[in-house]
């Protein structure tokens, strides 16, 4: 079986499958290639898993694993305009313009296909990488990320320590759905796609344990468990107000970020004429203030660092409002930062 390969397109999905894979142990570093209406690349970091069709093939069964560090060392200054892929029983050999890289296989396994998944709703790369790297910009290993309807528009939320991150997806909710997926597999979502570079409809799926994402150059899937949203959040993402944050706040948190150590948490106090903030740590204090209008009075704790990487991701121009004992700060654009206050002054 022979199938030849654009060799600028094999090297875009190849960086493309190290951001799937990352530098999870489970990967092995191996690519896969299959046979469906064409030649399939798939990669996984064993919880999120692509399925990219990159060239016309002849039929062969099975699926056939391939160190991804070989063929991008293979392509490495490769001048051909296409490459020569040929899968033979116990081995592969891949021919540039004047080279051939030839190994043994293992015997071809099953083809691992998309599990079937029922669609949820509609919506694009861009705004798929937008609101992925805004709602999981605070979290860490061993969090988690929830996608769902609410209010007839699809949400992701995430909960941090100390601050909670939502942001609304564009694009059409086909029905109610709910979703929770890992933050490491999440964040790979994002940097593939900002390696694929392009923007497309994209379709949205989701079965018992799989979040799929549909284009029509490439598929993805993560595994998770289907969820219910917090109701309370139905309030939370409606509720706005036009008291407007002064400008230098961003600057303030960030500069707290800086010099408080990851663990330590930063007090906004806002009072009648100013914006207060308080850091310490060890025999460190930092001390900050920015004068505002009259208007809420409110005291929060908070990360300056998650929540830096929030603002980070924001527009310059900032709304603040207060409901049910939380505050919210929130830009123009379906993105916003929620914080429990620790008293209403």
């Amino acid at each position: 079986m022979k199938a030849w390969v654009r060799t600028r397109q094999l090297e875009k999905w190849l960086r493309f499958s190290d951001k799937v894979m990352g530098s999870s142990e489970y990967t092995m570093g191996n690519v896969y290639f299959s046979y469906k209406d064409g030649l399939i690349l798939r990669s996984t970091d064993g919880c999120l898993t692509s399925w990219v069709r990159i060239a016309e093939s002849q039929p062969f069964h099975g699926e056939i694993a391939m160190p991804a560090k070989l063929l991008k060392g293979f392509l490495i200054g490769e001048r051909a305009e296409e490459i020569e892929i040929e899968f033979l029983d116990d081995y592969v050999a891949v021919r540039g313009e004047n080279e051939t890289l030839r190994m043994r296989i293992a015997t071809p396994r099953e083809r691992e296909q998309m599990q079937a998944f029922e669609e949820v709703g509609e919506t694009s790369v861009k705004e798929i990488l937008k609101a992925f790297d805004f709602v999981t910009a605070s979290l860490e290993e061993g969090d988690m990320m929830k996608i769902g309807s609410l209010n007839n528009s699809i949400f992701l939320v995430s909960s941090a320590r100390t601050i909670l991150s939502v942001c609304e997806l564009g694009g059409k909710k086909i029905r109610d759905f709910c979703f929770s997926m890992p933050y490491a597999s999440s964040r790979r979502i994002v940097k593939s796609l900002d390696v694929y570079g392009a923007d497309s409809k994209t379709l949205l799926g989701v079965s018992n344990d799989k979040f799929t994402l549909l284009t029509s150059e490439f598929g993805m899937q993560v595994c998770g468990e289907t969820e219910t949203m917090d109701p309370r959040l139905k309030d939370l993402v409606m509720v706005g107000g036009e008291e407007i944050l002064p400008a230098q706040f961003q600057r303030f948190v960030s500069k707290a970020a800086w010099i408080l150590p990851k663990d330590a948490l930063l007090k906004i106090v806002k009072t009648k004429r100013e914006i207060k903030f308080f850091g310490s740590y060890g025999s460190v204090q930092y001390r900050g203030f920015v004068p505002c209008a009259e208007g809420l009075e409110y005291e929060i704790e908070v990360s300056p660092h998650k929540l830096r990487s929030a603002l980070s991701r924001m527009s310059s121009k900032l709304f603040v409002c207060f409901y049910d004992g939380y505050v919210k700060i929130f830009d123009g654009s379906g993105r916003a930062v929620i914080i429990k206050v620790m008293q209403a002054l």
